[in-house]
């Protein structure tokens, strides 16, 4: 059975982790979510950044050519900014979800960034495959409810740096989306 998950190690260099880590930082990451479910400390980076643009367009790339079935799908898909994740010690986002609902239902792919090593990762609940969290590894999978994963805390005690993003439809799919609305039928 295909999985339709793809790591892909060294997708950063671990300079460029430093790097978006302490321009995360010096920004001023935002405390709002940390004692929220989500559990962490975060940083919205701007759309153009240089090092990310160029990782959604390797990630998407390679993601193609080895599920060359989503072509069948992509008719456009655009990403949405990178979000810098902060999990401080004895913190991590250890509830089971998937990135695909109501509200986000334009999302197909998400893509994790690991900023750093940590003896933890992220655990996908259909096979129990944990992705280790290495610095600079990529992780793309689907958004949908198969694809259910949680991250886990690191046992050393150890901060835990991510980034994620979705590669979603354009806005004009999503507007039909919205001027379309599900109709419950009784």
């Amino acid at each position: 059975m295909i999985d339709f998950t793809l790591v892909i190690d060294s997708a950063l260099t671990s300079d460029q982790c430093d790097q978006l880590i302490a321009q995360a930082e010096s920004a001023g990451v935002s405390s709002k979510h940390l004692e929220s479910h989500l559990h962490y400390r975060h940083y919205d980076f701007p759309s153009a950044h240089p090092i990310l643009t160029d990782l959604n367009a390797r990630c998407l790339s390679a993601y193609r050519a080895e599920f060359p079935q989503l072509d069948y799908i992509d008719n456009g898909l655009e990403f949405s900014p990178w979000r810098f994740k902060h999990f401080p010690p004895t913190y991590a986002f250890d509830r089971w979800h998937s990135e695909h609902n109501l509200a986000v239902a334009h999302r197909v792919l998400c893509i994790i960034v690991y900023l750093s090593d940590n003896e933890c990762g992220t655990e996908f609940m259909h096979d129990s495959t944990i992705i280790e969290s290495r610095k600079g590894r990529a992780v793309v999978f689907p958004t949908f409810w198969t694809h259910t994963h949680r991250g886990q805390l690191d046992p050393l005690g150890l901060d835990r740096y991510i980034m994620s993003t979705y590669a979603h439809f354009t806005p004009t799919n999503s507007q039909w989306v919205r001027s379309n609305p599900v109709k419950t039928i009784l």
